[in-house]
């Protein structure tokens, strides 16, 4: 008989002739979004990018597409196409947005409606398409940033070939630009911030905390992937850094090599923090900064860039120099992970590989705190809910250790298990404040997520009335890794099928193991029974 585990985290492991077609009218909002990509947020259907009505100039369109420019969809529809239309503008809830809307065909402007301002009634889309193969539908911001940049493809449909269906693709070099894709398995983090301040670390300060990191290694197995710092270690709020400025050298009188080889000794490699700009005035100066941020790729291997909006914006005018930058960058650290903290990028979008989920930090009590009573600190935290899509590419800031530490394990199971993004687990803060018993505990949920990542690429949302808020199954058809949670008063018990209501369609006996709160092998139970999980109040 062949068994099939499955884990628990409360967390739970379980050629013709041709003919004349009649047209039909396929809604843009109707297709898979999952490749579009846009500067901020997701895109929304019916929708505009904050959630609201699609409304232009008071006129308010029942269907369509919200997004933030600068984003771009593409279309495979193989000369099927006969024309698009829409009805396009900046968002009421966007009152000082600019956006530019074009749509390509086969790499050539078919349409743009030149800058289109808050407050400015819907322009009518009428583009032929007969004979295009690939249609690109792009909004842009202008110069004047993307601020309120709500773009609404109101209306907007194909017109297609009866029987053909038009099919959205990704970009197929964007995975390589933004050295990383949706089924990339995830990277295990430690970043410094309120370990450090924008003041910066120290070399001291950073040997000291990897040797902690050794010890969690050496005790307990658990292995960092990128150890990042955070603010003013090159860079500062408002400003950029060089590595001969006398700041620097008070701070790393022997330069990074010490620290990369102490990094490179534990298996992981450094993350930095800093702005997207930096470029000067001239081209002498462009040309500086991007031989340092690419040297140090070269020299270090660098993981990751977080490049922050608190550090300064690119200035459009720049945009070039920083694609020129992310390519120099890349020759030398092809999977650089970089994270976007609400910059508006333009041409260096697609060099991205995050943006930051809801524009929100996770500081405990500081930028992130409960809406209601509860009998801790972090329900506000455990309330968050899933990307779009459960989209993978994005950046949830992690979990903060540092105050208000009750329930962290149950807040570092949904970063790690139910929302597993591409950088997971992710912790932040002052790990050392923990009690001594629960570094097992910490190190057990990296080692467990190491153990899956494969696996954990992959997911699908459970129905709310049957495994409550946010509830997600990842796996494949023989492993599931089920993470459930409790926001209320009463413990809950769940009734989880072990079947393909939770992806689990091989056949045989099933294994079901709690690993969260506790751990506990449930049975062996056969394939579409129900087995009950009963989570306790406001807890995971």
């Amino acid at each position: 008989m062949r068994h099939h585990p499955l884990a628990l985290a409360l967390l739970l492991t379980v050629a013709c002739m041709p003919q004349a077609h009649a047209a039909v009218s396929i809604p843009l909002a109707s297709l898979d979004l999952a490749p579009m990509t846009q500067e901020y947020g997701q895109p929304e259907v019916d929708r505009s990018v904050g959630g609201r009505p699609l409304r232009i100039a008071g006129q308010e369109f029942p269907h369509g597409l919200g997004t933030h420019a600068a984003s771009q969809l593409t279309i495979r529809v193989e000369r099927h196409a006969l024309r698009f239309h829409a009805r396009v503008g900046v968002d009421d809830e966007g009152p000082g947005g600019t956006v530019e809307f074009h749509v390509r065909g086969d790499g050539k402007p078919l349409w743009s409606s030149g800058i289109m301002r808050a407050g400015q009634p819907a322009k009518e889309v009428d583009v032929p398409l007969a004979g295009v193969a690939l249609v690109v539908l792009e909004t842009d911001a202008t110069a004047d940033g993307n601020t309120d940049d709500h773009a609404d493809w109101a209306e907007a449909e194909l017109i297609m070939e009866d029987g053909a269906k038009p099919t959205t693709v990704a970009d197929p070099d964007a995975e390589r630009d933004a050295g990383a894709g949706e089924r990339t398995p995830s990277h295990a983090q430690y970043f410094t911030w309120i370990n450090n301040t924008n003041e910066g670390a120290t070399e001291a300060h950073t040997l000291t905390n990897l040797a902690f990191f050794r010890w969690l290694r050496d005790t307990y197995g658990m292995q960092l992937d990128i150890y990042a710092w955070d603010a003013g270690n090159l860079d500062l709020p408002r400003g950029y850094g060089t590595t001969d400025s006398a700041r620097f050298r008070a701070q790393y009188p022997h330069g990074w090599q010490p620290i990369a080889d102490a990094a490179g000794a534990l298996g992981c490699r450094l993350g930095l923090w800093g702005g997207p700009d930096g470029f000067g005035d001239t081209p002498e100066q462009a040309a500086a900064r991007i031989a340092l941020m690419s040297g140090l790729c070269r020299d270090y291997r660098m993981a990751e860039f977080k490049f922050d909006g608190v550090c300064g914006q690119l200035r459009p005018e720049k945009q070039d120099y920083f694609v020129q930058m992310m390519q120099a960058c890349r020759k030398y650290s092809p999977d650089l992970v970089l994270l976007n903290h609400r910059l508006p990028l333009g041409k260096g979008l697609r060099y991205a590989t995050t943006f930051l989920f809801e524009g929100a930090e996770t500081y405990i009590d500081v930028h992130m705190a409960n809406t209601g009573t509860a009998t801790h600190h972090r329900a506000g935290a455990l309330a968050r809910g899933l990307p779009p899509r459960l989209t993978r590419l994005t950046e949830d800031h992690g979990v903060c250790i540092s105050s208000c530490l009750e329930a962290w394990d149950d807040d570092l199971v949904l970063q790690a298990f139910n929302r597993s993004l591409i950088l997971a687990p992710e912790i932040y803060g002052n790990p050392w404040l923990l009690r001594d018993d629960e570094y097992p505990k910490l190190a057990r949920i990296y080692n467990l997520h190491r153990r899956w990542r494969d696996l954990l690429t992959q997911g699908m949302v459970l129905p709310e009335a049957e495994y409550g808020p946010h509830a997600v199954a990842r796996g494949d058809a023989t492993t599931r890794v089920v993470t459930l949670r409790n926001l209320g008063w009463e413990p809950r018990t769940y009734q989880v099928a072990l079947d393909e209501a939770i992806g689990l369609s091989a056949p045989g006996a099933v294994t079901v193991r709690l690993f969260h709160p506790h751990e506990r092998i449930l049975g062996t139970r056969a394939h579409g029974e129900r087995v009950p999980v009963t989570v306790a109040p406001f807890s995971v």
